[in-house]
């Protein structure tokens, strides 16, 4: 194992353990990913509930835009499942699900 040591800008020193991934800290309650393949296993899991948050969200603008009060429920109902798909993804990951962003960002 070796250690390795660098000054910041600040002056102070920062000592790194050698290891696979140790450079790396993860974000406090998100486990993070062991192998490679399982890192890419990961991405593609946030890949997937992005997109079904994303789809959710659009979903969404339309029901809000819809001049037809049944096209809006449908969509609306759409939109909910979506939501639901991409939060039990990000559950099963570990990750905590985060709602209501500013309106118009995307996922």
């Amino acid at each position: 194992m070796t250690t390795s040591s660098a000054t910041t800008t600040s002056g102070t020193t920062s000592g790194t353990t050698g290891g696979a991934g140790a450079e790396r800290a993860a974000a406090p309650g998100v486990p993070a990913p062991r192998g490679s393949q399982e890192r890419l296993q990961h991405v593609e899991e946030l890949r997937r509930a992005a997109t079904h948050l994303a789809a959710a969200q659009f979903l969404e603008s339309r029901a809000d835009r819809s001049a037809s009060p049944v096209l809006a429920g449908l969509l609306r109902d759409r939109a909910r499942e979506r939501r639901r798909r991409g939060e039990r993804i990000l559950v099963r990951l570990g990750v905590r699900p985060v709602r209501g962003g500013p309106p118009g960002q995307r996922c």
